[in-house]
C-alpha cells in the first residue's frame, strides 16, 4: 500500500491550515498581530474561534466556521496568476448585493480597514479641488474606529502599513496637505445624542466655497448612532460627503439612498458581518468618479504608503500611478468570509430578521434594567436594535471609570466561564468614552442573527453574559 500517496491529502489540509492562520493576520497593520497571549488587542486569534460566544460584532470577531471554511477553500486556489480574478469577483458579489437589480451605480475602492478608507476622500480632494485647503468635518468622533480621526488629519494611523513598511505612527503624509478639523460630538455630558444637523449647515455656510470640504456623517457607530443625513440636500453640491456605515447594519435601501445623494459609503466586513479584522471598502457614486482628473503624480506620491494598485477599480487605474504592485491575500481571505456570510444573510426572511432582532434586543434591554450593577445609556431607541449600550457600576452604586471597564472587558474576554450553552469564553465591545463618562456594549452580528433564525436559539446566553457582567463589576472600588 502507498501510505504516503494516503497521506499526502492530509499534510496538505494541515499545510494549508498552517499557512491561512499565517495569513489572515497579514496585508494590514499592527492591530492583526497577535500578542505574547496568542491574542490580538481586541482578544481573539481570528482562527480560535470553536467555544466562543461573539457579541462583539465590533472588530472583535474570529472567524465564523462557515468563514473559515470558505477562506481555506480560496486559499488553495490564489496565485499570484489568479488573483486578479479572485478581486474582480468579489467586486462583482459586493455590486451584486448591494445594486438595485439592473444598476450599477458605484465603484468599489477596498483598504485593509475601515481607518485606510478615511484616506481616500483626502486623496480624491486633490484630483478633484487641487490647491485648495481641506476641511474635514467629523460628527461622532469618540465613536469612530481608533484610527479614523488621526487618518483624517493625514496622519499614519498606524506603525506598520499593509505592504509591512514601517512609519511614525502621527506623522503625516506629506507637508503638501494643507487640512484643518472640525468635530461634532455624539454625545453630552448626560450621554444624550446631539444633533448637530444645524451646526454643520451653519459651518459648512460660513466656510463658503473657497475650501475643499468633505463632511463626515456616521450611520451605525460604536454604540449605533444613526446621524440625520437630510443637512445633504440643503448645502451646495461641491461638499464632498462621507456616511460611515462600517459596522455595515443597513439595509440596501439606505446603501443605494445615500449613493443617490452623492454620497461615499464606507463599509466594512468585519463587524456586522462578523468576518476577521480587518476588511474595508468605499462605494463611490459614478457621480465622483467621473469627476477625476488628471493629477500631478506628485500629489499622489503620499498615498502610495496607504494603497496598493488591486485597492483601485480597474476601470480607474489609470488615473492612480505609482502605487504598489502587492496582491493583498490576507485582505482578501478576509473578505471572502465576509463575502460569503453576506450572500447567507441576504437569503434570510426580512421579517424574521427585524423581529429576531427586536426580540433580543428587548430581552437583553430587560435583563440590564433587572440588574443592579448596570445602567442603560440614553437614547437607545436612536440607535440600532442589534447595539446596546450601558454604564456600569460597582456593589457601592459608583461607575466604573474607563480604565476600569477596560480592566473588566480584558478580564472577562481572556477568562473562561460556566453556563453557556456551547461556549466556554465569550466577546463583547470594548469600552466607549464619551467626556469623563464611558460604557461598554452587546452587540449581535449576521452569524448570530442567523444562528437564532435557524437554529432557533433561544436568548439564555445573553442571560448568563449579564449574570458574568454584575459578577465581575461588583468587587471594583
Amino acid at each position: 500500500m502507498n501510505t504516503e500517496r494516503i497521506s499526502d491529502p492530509i499534510r496538505t489540509l494541515q499545510q494549508t491550515t498552517e499557512t491561512l492562520s499565517e495569513t489572515i493576520l497579514e496585508g494590514g497593520d499592527e492591530r492583526l498581530h497577535l500578542l505574547s497571549n496568542g491574542l490580538n488587542k481586541y482578544n481573539v486569534n481570528p482562527v480560535q474561534f470553536q467555544g466562543i460566544l461573539n457579541r462583539g460584532s465590533c472588530t472583535c470577531s474570529p472567524f465564523t466556521p462557515d468563514g473559515y471554511a470558505v477562506a481555506l477553500d480560496l486559499l488553495r486556489d490564489i496565485t499570484p496568476a489568479t488573483f486578479p480574478k479572485f478581486h474582480h469577483e468579489h467586486t462583482q458579489r459586493l455590486k451584486e448585493l448591494l445594486n438595485f437589480e439592473g444598476e450599477d451605480r458605484f465603484d468599489v475602492f477596498f483598504a485593509p480597514s475601515g481607518s485606510d478608507l478615511c484616506y481616500y476622500p483626502l486623496l480624491f480632494s486633490q484630483m478633484i479641488n487641487p490647491g485648495k485647503k481641506i476641511v474635514n468635518l467629523v460628527t461622532c468622533p469618540e465613536e469612530l474606529g481608533s484610527g479614523s480621526t488621526l487618518a483624517m488629519n493625514g496622519q499614519y494611523y498606524f506603525q506598520t502599513n499593509q505592504i509591512g513598511k514601517t512609519f511614525e505612527k502621527g506623522a503625516h503624509l506629506t507637508k503638501t496637505l494643507d487640512i484643518s478639523r472640525k468635530d461634532f460630538p455624539a454625545r453630552g455630558d448626560m450621554g444624550r445624542i446631539i444633533n448637530h444637523q444645524a451646526n454643520i449647515l451653519e459651518t459648512i455656510q460660513e466656510l463658503g466655497p473657497d475650501y475643499s470640504i468633505i463632511a463626515n456623517l456616521v450611520i451605525g457607530s460604536k454604540s449605533g448612532i444613526e446621524n440625520n443625513t437630510r443637512v445633504i440636500s440643503q448645502v451646495p453640491e461641491s461638499v464632498m460627503w462621507t456616511v460611515d456605515l462600517c459596522q455595515f447594519r443597513a439595509s440596501r435601501l439606505l446603501v443605494n439612498g445615500l449613493l443617490g445623494q452623492n454620497c461615499m459609503v464606507l463599509i466594512t466586513g468585519s463587524k456586522f458581518y462578523q468576518a476577521p479584522p480587518f476588511c474595508g471598502a468605499l462605494l463611490v457614486p459614478r457621480t465622483i468618479t467621473n469627476r477625476f482628473k488628471y493629477v500631478d503624480p506628485d500629489l499622489l506620491a503620499p498615498f502610495h504608503d496607504i494603497f496598493t494598485k488591486y485597492d483601485f477599480p480597474v476601470e480607474l487605474r489609470d488615473k492612480f500611478v505609482g502605487f504598489p504592485e502587492k496582491q493583498n491575500v490576507g485582505l482578501m481571505l478576509r473578505w471572502e468570509a465576509a463575502l460569503n456570510e453576506m450572500e447567507k444573510f441576504d437569503n434570510l426572511c426580512s421579517f424574521e430578521v427585524h423581529s429576531t432582532c427586536s426580540d433580543w434586543n428587548d430581552f437583553v434591554r430587560g435583563e440590564i434594567k433587572d440588574s443592579p450593577q448596570l445602567e442603560l445609556m440614553p437614547d437607545q431607541e436612536l440607535t440600532s436594535p442589534t447595539i446596546i449600550s450601558f454604564r456600569v457600576k460597582n456593589r457601592r452604586g459608583e461607575y466604573l471609570s474607563y480604565e476600569q471597564l477596560r480592566d473588566l472587558y480584558q478580564t472577562i474576554c481572556s477568562t473562561e466561564h460556566e453556563g453557556f450553552s456551547n461556549a466556554t469564553k465569550v466577546l463583547f465591545g470594548q469600552p466607549v468614552r464619551y467626556g469623563e463618562k464611558s460604557f461598554i456594549r452587546l452587540a449581535i452580528g449576521s452569524h448570530n442573527i442567523r444562528q437564532f433564525v435557524e437554529q432557533d436559539v433561544s436568548f439564555e446566553d445573553d442571560r448568563r453574559i449579564v449574570e458574568i457582567i454584575n459578577e465581575f463589576a461588583r468587587d471594583y472600588r
